[in-house]
């Protein structure tokens, strides 16, 4: 297993890859938690009003925290994400909330540099919210909404 392991980062070296220069990256990474505190501060305290504020604290503290707080921002997949989203199905509205709340954070920390990619680069949640279609296509087909029963 070692070897094996050993025979890889040879191998990403020998590619150009810096290794070393991988794990210092992730260590200087800021878990969620950590990164939840700089974006209210630095960022909803700025540029929101008291009650957003509220709400978005509210979903960091209740619901972000618990799942992703001791993991690295940069280690968050989309399908933590779903995984999250999928556990709050009983509170649908809170869990769209929540997403809103983790795409403003990811964007924030694409902003700041903190990671370059996220879950939510270039992708399309929908849950339990209506997709919007891609642009030149109509939410209607044939007369119906997409999913509305016959």
């Amino acid at each position: 297993m070692a070897r094996t392991e050993a025979m890889k980062y040879l191998s990403d070296v020998r590619l150009g890859a810096d290794p070393a220069g991988e794990r210092d990256r992730r260590k200087a990474s800021p878990t969620m938690k950590e990164f939840g505190k700089r974006f209210l501060a630095d960022h909803v305290a700025l540029h929101c009003k008291a009650s957003t504020y509220g709400e978005y604290e509210r979903s960091i503290n209740l619901f972000i925290n618990p799942k992703f707080g001791s993991h690295r921002i940069i280690d968050i997949t989309r399908a933590d994400v779903v995984g999250l989203h999928q556990s709050m199905k009983h509170i649908p509205y809170q869990a769209n909330r929540t997403l809103g709340v983790l795409s403003v954070m990811f964007t924030v920390a694409h902003t700041w540099g903190v990671c370059t990619d996220g879950p939510f680069r270039q992708t399309r949640l929908c849950g339990d919210r209506l997709c919007r279609p891609p642009r030149g296509q109509s939410r209607y087909r044939s007369g119906r909404r997409h999913g509305a029963s016959r």
